[in-house]
């Protein structure tokens, strides 16, 4: 089976090196091709964009879908958000492309602060990273489509260092994150 994994750095692995993402140590146990998608500091908004030439042009079984932490750190409007991760999903759905979602995780702030920005409102991005997993949940469930909750998964664990720089995980966030996948 074909799995077109598109997003942004979250999907990409940024970071890590490639033998250590996510994507890849999921597809070592999977009878799976990967291919992945993911553009280091893309928007829901280029995500969509590129749809058809990263993702429906490559005819796959399965696509992963995750996006939006860029669009919250730029400052975009949550609504903005959802409409395009819904109209992704739609796309998908109507080229018998069966979407799975990730929901990323929170933002370190602390650490955030250190290594990017300490101008941005990281409180105010986790706040829309939550309602957004609120959305994200609800309408998957409705669909009967099936999600991995990095957010979750992330919260849950005692281990703190899950990221490289308050934003990207680190090759044991990774780990974590390959833990959940079953395609």
């Amino acid at each position: 089976m074909k799995i077109v994994c598109i997003g942004d750095s979250l999907t990409y692995g940024y970071g890590v090196p490639k033998e250590n993402s996510w994507i890849h140590l999921a597809s070592e146990i999977s009878n799976n091709t990967f291919i992945n998608s993911g553009l280091n500091g893309d928007t829901t908004s280029g995500m969509l964009f590129r749809l058809e030439e990263d993702l429906i042009a490559l005819n796959p079984d399965k696509a992963f879908i995750m996006g939006g932490t860029n669009d919250f750190l730029m400052g975009y409007k949550l609504q903005n958000t959802i409409e395009n991760i819904d109209l992704i999903i739609d796309e998908c759905i109507h080229n018998n492309i069966t979407p799975y979602l990730g929901i990323q995780m929170k933002i370190d702030k602390k650490s955030a602060e250190l290594y990017w920005s300490s101008y941005i409102n990281y409180d105010e991005v986790n706040l829309k990273i939550e309602e957004y997993r609120t959305h994200l949940i609800k309408k998957l469930k409705s669909q009967n489509l099936v999600y991995f909750d990095f957010y979750e998964v992330f919260e849950n664990n005692l281990i703190k260092n899950l990221y490289t720089d308050g934003i990207h995980p680190s090759i044991y966030g990774h780990k974590l994150m390959s833990s959940i996948i079953e395609f």
